[in-house]
């Protein structure tokens, strides 16, 4: 059985760079997340084991 603990959420994604001010005139649907978490989500690969993740970002930083 695998430990909720050892799952995370996970997504790749994109940090996203915008102006306080720039911020502060976007209207859009839902609830806004802080600027210093703002990203443009690729796919979201759900709760998945902290080793899959890993492996995932591993895979990644290869081709960056």
């Amino acid at each position: 059985m695998i430990n909720k603990n050892d799952r995370m959420r996970c997504f790749i994604a994109s940090p996203v760079t915008l102006s306080q001010e720039l911020y502060n005139g976007i209207q859009l649907p839902g609830k806004k997340v802080d600027l210093n978490l703002l990203h443009i989500t690729y796919y979201f690969l759900g709760n998945i084991d902290k080793k899959i993740c890993k492996m995932v970002c591993d895979i990644i930083k290869k081709y960056r």
